[in-house]
């Protein structure tokens, strides 16, 4: 486990680079402020081969880099655990031929993102379920601000068993979408604006 005592008060802010690179299992990253504003890249990097790696209670922003992909959290095997933490201003060089400036790009199936805050993301989703995720839950999220044309707040893609509920969503030009999904479901989410 690695905490700050209090909350978001640790600040890491790399000079200049890539992601805050995680490569372990069985992580506990606590109320840590990522702070990507010299980043070439994004926040964080979740190996893809780990797992069980929770991420709360912090704040996952600035990333402008000049990669075209810059992302709040990107990676994950499996058994992500992404809770109450606060992402903004999440946004790279403009994308060419699509979004890639996304807050989470959830590649890992078994996994929660709950309870946390999403705004300012110009150039692509809050959570975007890529590379066939499954048996994933996004639940009691706040999401606000994705204003491209044709982004979404939430979208899951070549996957299966995924449930989308109880989040709040507003000022944003889309809804939620799961393209090429099995047995997934979204309900009691609330839209407006």
């Amino acid at each position: 486990i690695i905490k700050a005592i209090n909350q978001n008060l640790v600040i890491i802010r790399p000079n200049s680079g890539g992601y805050f690179y995680v490569n372990n299992n069985y992580i506990t990253l606590d109320g840590l402020f990522l702070d990507a504003v010299n980043s070439n890249s994004g926040c964080m990097f979740i190996e893809f081969a780990n797992h069980h790696v929770t991420v709360k209670n912090g704040t996952l922003a600035n990333t402008l880099g000049t990669s075209g992909s810059s992302h709040g959290i990107i990676g994950g095997a499996n058994n992500l655990l992404i809770q109450n933490n606060l992402f903004y201003n999440i946004d790279g060089a403009p994308p060419v031929g699509g979004f890639h400036d996304h807050a989470i790009y959830l590649n890992a199936s078994d996994s929660i993102v709950e309870g946390n805050t999403f705004r300012d993301i110009p150039h692509g989703y809050a959570i975007h379920g890529y590379s066939g995720p499954s048996n994933s839950v996004v639940r009691r999220n706040r999401i606000y601000n994705i204003l491209a044309a044709g982004a979404r707040p939430i979208g899951f893609y070549n996957g299966s068993n995924n449930l989308v509920y109880d989040n709040l969503i507003y000022n944003c030009g889309a809804g939620i979408e799961f393209n090429n999904q099995t047995s997934s479901h979204a309900y009691h989410n609330s839209f407006y604006g």
